[in-house]
């Protein structure tokens, strides 16, 4: 099972940072660079779990778990271009987890992704995504 794991600590209290990416429906607002659109479908609010979203037109994600006490949430891979298509990717499971940094007010951010596939090719294309988001997400948050 290919699995993608990246973290970062950013300078900001774990409540701005969980305020900010917990909004399953405005990644692009912290991420243009990487997602010019984020669409939401259906009638769910962003963060009801079994809400969509459609990022780029062309990536499609459903939150699946959603801890607002705990600082996390998981989504699945629905449909993607190549690497991360059905087709590539089976079972995928993206997760966001937030811990407090208490000795001096930061946030530790893990990203991480697991699935099922037959290629290694996506875990380049996961890495060098998650890498970027915590590099945005660090940068909206300061």
């Amino acid at each position: 099972m290919p699995r993608t794991f990246n973290s970062i600590v950013i300078n900001a209290p774990i409540a701005k940072v969980w305020a900010i990416v917990s909004d399953f429906h405005k990644l692009n607002n912290w991420a243009p660079e990487l997602f010019m659109s984020c669409d939401a479908t259906g009638d769910l609010g962003p963060t009801e779990v079994g809400t969509k979203r459609v990022l780029n037109g062309a990536i499609y994600e459903t939150l699946i778990h959603f801890d607002a006490e705990q600082h996390h949430f998981e989504y699945s891979l629905d449909e993607g271009p190549p690497p991360i298509s059905s087709q590539d990717v089976t079972q995928y499971v993206g997760s966001v987890k937030l811990n407090p940094v208490t000795a001096n007010d930061t946030t530790y951010v893990a990203w991480s992704s697991r699935w099922e596939s037959e290629s290694d090719e996506a875990v380049a294309f996961c890495n060098s995504v998650y890498v970027g988001l915590l590099k945005a997400l660090a940068a909206a948050c300061e």
